[in-house]
């Protein structure tokens, strides 16, 4: 009956082992996983950072656009007007000749 008690410990022991090993494994892929999660988080918030720039110019870029035909529609009116107005001279003289 010794030898089964003794046989009993060690299996226990080997036991006791391999789940210490396992712990150890899965501390260590803990570790490896949070490290690529802390990689991953830093490529992510640079992406986020890169889309919010991205939506920044747009906008300014809409803006600028936006702004070029309010002043077109502002200024161009007149600056056509003193531009026909010369050439109306020139169109009444040729029709004259007609």
């Amino acid at each position: 009956m010794p030898q089964k008690s003794t046989t009993n410990q060690a299996k226990v022991g080997q036991k006791v082992n391999s789940i210490a090993d396992d712990q150890q494994e899965l501390k260590k892929i803990l570790r490896e996983t949070i490290e690529s999660n802390q990689l991953v988080l830093k490529k992510l918030n640079w992406v986020y950072r890169w889309v919010i720039w991205q939506q920044v110019w747009s906008t300014l870029k809409i803006l600028a656009i936006l702004i070029v035909i309010a002043l077109g529609v502002i200024y161009l009116p007149p600056a056509i007007k003193d531009f026909v107005e010369p050439l109306q001279g020139v169109i009444n003289i040729g029709q004259q000749f007609r």
